[in-house]
């Protein structure tokens, strides 16, 4: 018998664990996105380290990214623009 620990992969976000099994089938709630994904399979220090509890599809690697994250990626990177623009225009002025 070993000890586990068992979490989210909203828990698991910014946690470095030295192994790794990852339970990636269906959800009976929907289904992963490639954030998801991500999240998930990263959360080991090395690829050596990760199992894979059992099967899954392929298929949910070659879907889309999620609507509302890739809008959310947009509004960031215009907020990042536009910031740049601010800091330096404030430099150019001696502002700062």
């Amino acid at each position: 018998m070993t000890n586990a620990y068992v979490f989210t992969d909203y828990q698991a976000q910014g946690q470095m664990i030295l192994y790794v099994i990852v339970d990636i089938a269906k959800l009976p709630s929907g289904g992963w996105n490639l954030f998801n994904l991500y999240v998930v399979l990263q959360r080991s220090s090395r690829q050596g380290t990760i199992r894979l509890l059992r099967d899954f599809e392929d298929r949910i690697f070659m879907s889309c990214h999620a609507a509302d994250l890739l809008a959310e990626d947009d509004c960031l990177s215009l907020l990042d623009m536009e910031m740049v623009a601010w800091w330096n225009g404030m430099l150019a002025c001696g502002g700062l």
